[in-house]
């Protein structure tokens, strides 16, 4: 059986009334948080949480008030991308992932997303450039000229 964790305030309140309903002298008689637990699909211990913090307000002299104090899914907050910051890094801060994460101030894996969301791309250098036409022949002309031919066609 599914057992749901997250509850209203009024399915707690819910809850309290009806092992109050029950209570004979002010306690639960045996088995009535297992008729709760039942009636309401949730888990034992959340019914005996809720039966002891009603308790505690009765104790008081207060009235019995069940209160959902969870107000939002709970994240982790968004770490967001600083360009300045990593255009003012120094080049040796600059030359591989966990170099330039530590000297952004985030993890690894923070910095892996951006380079996956594409947000940071990486740099070829300007010193040296791809490689032009004329520049591609005479390497593989060298290329050519460092085999030996005469091998590898004895091999063929």
């Amino acid at each position: 059986m599914k057992v749901s964790t997250n509850f209203s305030s009024q399915t707690q309140q819910q809850v309290v009334q009806f092992i109050v309903r029950r209570c004979v002298n002010g306690v639960p008689p045996r088995g009535t948080m297992k008729a709760a637990q039942l009636k309401f699909n949730i888990s034992r211990a959340t019914c005996t949480r809720y039966w002891s913090a009603a308790k505690k307000q009765r104790d008081r002299g207060e009235t019995i008030q069940i209160v959902n104090n969870k107000k939002r899914v709970v994240r982790m907050k968004v770490v967001h991308l600083d360009i300045t910051l990593l255009k003012s890094l120094h080049y040796t801060k600059r030359c591989n992932i966990r170099a330039l994460a530590i000297g952004l101030g985030c993890s690894k894996s923070t910095f892996g997303r951006w380079v996956k969301a594409g947000l940071i791309r990486s740099h070829t250098s300007a010193i040296r450039p791809d490689l032009t036409a004329p520049n591609k022949l005479l390497r593989l002309r060298f290329t050519l000229d460092a085999l030996e031919l005469d091998r590898v066609l004895k091999i063929i």
